[in-house]
């Protein structure tokens, strides 16, 4: 039985019983253009293995206000990301007390989010609420395993007098 791309041959162990084996001269030119392709396309693929996180919006339960002098003052809330490559590592928060002076970092490792492409990541930050009357923000992004940033989000808050005072 002879397969189609076979010819026939004369002898069993001859030069031209091995190259009755191989594809016409017509089938090769084929292989090497379907070769040539498959390696142009190549390239694309993996383009996400070197992509930076993107945190994509927040979610805080309830409009962030806080009267001056508030105890135990919590913002919590949840941040959206998207990461082609699923290897988002640490969550960096940052704010200001009373939008002066040191800033205060929090960086939370996050070892249940790997392989994960997207998600949310809740936050939990206890801020100072003796500061002057005003609008204030609390900085989130994140770090992938390869040290890439994400974009940068901004949680506002706002901190008020009661009704009647002011300050």
């Amino acid at each position: 039985m002879r397969l189609p791309f076979q010819r026939a041959v004369r002898g069993r162990d001859s030069a031209e019983s091995r190259r009755a084996l191989l594809p016409s001269p017509a089938g090769r030119k084929g292989y090497l253009v379907l070769a040539l392709v498959l390696l142009a396309l190549i390239p694309g693929c993996g383009d996400d293995e070197d992509s930076p996180p993107a945190l994509t919006g927040y979610h805080v339960p309830w409009p962030q206000r806080f009267v001056v002098g508030f105890p135990d003052a919590l913002i919590r809330g949840t941040v959206s990301f998207a990461d082609p490559d699923g290897d988002v590592v640490i969550l960096h928060t940052a704010w200001q007390d009373c939008g002066a002076g040191e800033v205060k970092k929090l960086d939370t490792l996050l070892e249940d989010l790997q392989g994960s492409r997207t998600g949310e990541i809740p936050f939990v930050v206890e801020i100072n609420t003796y500061c002057p009357i005003g609008d204030y923000a609390v900085q989130l992004s994140v770090t992938d395993r390869q040290g890439q940033g994400s974009n940068v989000l901004s949680v506002p808050y706002e901190i008020y007098a009661p009704s009647g005072e002011t300050e």
